[in-house]
């Protein structure tokens, strides 16, 4: 079996039990009220995955992670899961990992090793996918440049991080990533305060498609210059030591997406923007690994306004279908999206990686076929 960065990995086991809910962590929209009770009706499918290659060596089956998708009769109230006459089970898809509680040399302490004293600065990291991801990097020692354009959460968000990681750990700078001016700004700011930058993650997004100009100029045009002003602050071509910089695009930009053709046109030009830079960074020596991470459907506050018509504008109308989506689908937790940034800022290999994360597939990544004349 090969993952993304051409990793050989041992196959997975032939067969795998089903798993004790004791050993069950839930991720998905409704994570505060599964578990114990709710009941797990069917095992659908299981996708396995696993940390760098340099963490899996000698550990054996027991450090992979497994993808479970299941299907779950929800609860009732007062979480009563027994047969009811009558009743219709509702069928929902969430994202199950198990994993071993105790691995010899442990993924953390591994990217703790590899991120200590190193510096990020992260995009739209007040909250969502960003804060997950800050505070991953915080975990591992690293030091974390907090950019959003929203100053009071970045100010909570900045007051709660001192209070847990201690103060000088992470800074905020408010920013609007559309403003080239800020942006250039908030990355000088984050060298001046730290010493130097090490990893990028433009990561900041809005989905609006009555202002689809303004969602363009977040989604797409911010992400290509916080690309070029990370390896302005990174690359061997300005006499700095390297670096790695992580584009976030979306599952959007694989699928057809009647309530969000705009949202979806950016992301695909993320993608093909993040794959275009990783090659000219092995042409040009840059030293600047430049990878893209794809979710699909996150439980953030991004996800939780896109059906207003304000957001929406005209296709409002295609309200019901994006519900349908998110149900056939299902709904990842933040956790899990900083859990695949990591591997893609700590493992070497990867350049021009394009992972995906789903909850019917976990954290993997997108093949192409080569290109022929």
């Amino acid at each position: 079996m090969i993952l993304g960065g051409g990793h050989p990995l041992a196959p997975p086991p032939p067969s795998v039990p089903f798993p004790p809910e004791s050993h069950l962590h839930v991720r998905g929209p409704a994570a505060g009220t599964l578990g114990m009770r709710c009941q797990v009706t069917s095992l659908n499918d299981v996708t396995y995955a696993t940390p760098p290659r340099a963490q899996v060596q000698g550990a054996g089956p027991a450090a992979w992670n497994l993808y479970f998708s299941v299907t779950v009769t929800e609860p009732r109230r007062g979480g009563d899961t027994r047969p009811q006459e009558g009743r219709e089970e509702r069928a929902r898809t969430y994202c199950l990992t198990r994993r071993q509680k105790q691995r010899g040399g442990t993924e953390s302490s591994r990217a703790t090793m590899a991120l200590m004293g190193r510096v990020a600065l992260v995009t739209g990291g007040a909250q969502g996918i960003g804060r997950a991801v800050v505070e991953a990097l915080l975990r591992s020692a690293a030091k974390v440049s907090v950019v959003d354009i929203n100053q009071n959460c970045g100010d909570s968000c900045k007051s709660e991080l001192d209070a847990e990681f201690g103060g000088g750990s992470c800074a905020f700078i408010q920013c609007d990533v559309t403003d080239g001016d800020a942006l250039r700004d908030a990355f000088q700011k984050t060298a001046d305060l730290f010493g130097h930058l090490d990893i990028v993650i433009n990561n900041a997004g809005i989905n609006n498609e009555k202002n689809w100009e303004k969602t363009i100029g977040v989604n797409l045009t911010s992400v290509i210059k916080g690309t070029y002003l990370g390896l302005e602050h990174m690359s061997r071509e300005y006499g700095k030591p390297g670096g790695t910089i992580i584009n976030v695009s979306s599952m959007a930009a694989f699928m057809h997406s009647p309530h969000q053709p705009v949202y979806t046109a950016t992301k695909h030009g993320v993608i093909g923007f993040t794959r275009a830079m990783a090659d000219a960074s092995v042409l040009g020596n840059y030293g600047v690994r430049i990878n893209v991470l794809c979710p699909a459907f996150v439980d953030t506050p991004l996800l939780q306004s896109v059906e207003e018509e304000d957001n929406m504008g005209k296709f409002v109308k295609f309200k019901e279908d994006f519900k349908r989506s998110m149900d056939k689908f299902g709904v990842l937790q933040p956790s899990l999206i900083a859990e695949g940034m990591m591997r893609l800022i700590t493992d070497t290999a990867l350049n021009g990686a394009v992972m995906k994360i789903t909850c019917s597939k976990g954290i993997h990544f997108h093949t192409y076929e080569p290109m022929s004349a």
